[in-house]
């Protein structure tokens, strides 16, 4: 996650990721990883973060695209982009979303 202190809607997508991250018992491991975009502006700049909280999955593939997510996001899209990035065998958003 790329976050900010100045950033509000960061604080809340923090915590989500938090409560993402307790449910991860089962699933394959995967590393959470929260970057200070003021400690780390050249990284950010590199990942093409554009936004603020950005979050920004990598799956197991080399070459594989990775998959950004801005602004708020709760904890079961979390989730849900994790269980797409990695293959897990993930939920299909978009079905979910054409559903809606």
């Amino acid at each position: 996650m790329f976050t900010a202190t100045w950033c509000g809607p960061c604080s809340m997508v923090h915590k989500e990721l938090k409560q993402a991250v307790r449910k991860l018992e089962g699933r394959p491991p995967c590393a959470v990883l929260v970057v200070d975009v003021e400690e780390n502006k050249e990284l950010a700049s590199e990942l093409g973060v554009k936004a603020l909280p950005t979050l920004l999955y990598l799956g197991r593939e080399v070459g594989r695209a990775p998959i950004y997510t801005q602004g708020p996001v709760s904890a079961s899209a979390i989730l849900d982009t994790m269980d797409r990035a990695t293959a897990f065998g993930g939920r299909n958003m978009q079905a979910r979303w054409l559903k809606l």
